[in-house]
């Protein structure tokens, strides 16, 4: 019988060992091109990368460990006219914990409510990437939101508003950061 939870100090080496246990057939040769650094050398995004919402959570466009090159897009619904800025983090995977009551069943006393708690996976905002602001938006407009990161690590963002040929278009680049 399997396991309906594993812990996760042990997921890389049951990963490991499973992997083992699937190319225990192959012969020497077919193993070392498949592990060849071409094939196997690919950048990641590190953390997620998003759109910081209202509620402190971030609309992620690229989850983190996504190998680039990569791109992603996002439509959001202006409320109001004018300029709309939206920020664009580096998120962090948080375990946020709800209390919800328990439902009870029919015949159950009332006086004895008990709490559930409930686990829901979050990404927070943890370092701002870039400000991307769309000048003139109409009341009800689209803004549309582009994150393509090329195999260099650098990041062009776009920022504009659907359907409007006179609208300003924002376009950025972030550098990747030099590590040493």
């Amino acid at each position: 019988m399997l396991p309906t939870s594993y812990n996760t100090s042990e997921l890389i080496a049951r990963g490991a060992a499973i992997q083992a246990s699937l190319i225990s057939d192959y012969d020497a040769q077919t193993i070392s091109e498949a592990i060849h650094p071409i094939v196997t050398l690919v950048g990641h995004t590190i953390h997620p990368i998003g759109i910081h919402l209202a509620n402190g959570h971030l609309d992620v466009l690229l989850e983190g460990d996504t190998a680039i090159p990569c791109r992603g897009r996002r439509v959001y619904k202006s409320n109001e006219g004018g300029d709309v800025v939206i920020e664009i983090f580096e998120g962090r995977r948080e375990t946020e914990v709800v209390q919800t009551p328990l439902t009870p069943p029919p015949e159950a006393n009332e006086e004895d409510e008990e709490v559930e708690k409930v686990m829901n996976r979050i990404v927070v905002p943890e370092r701002k990437v870039a400000v991307v602001r769309v000048k003139d938006v109409k009341v009800g407009g689209e803004v549309e939101v582009h994150v393509q990161i090329d195999s260099e690590g650098r990041a062009t963002i776009v920022g504009r508003e659907i359907g409007r040929k006179d609208g300003s278009v924002t376009k950025g680049v972030v550098e990747p950061e030099k590590t040493e």
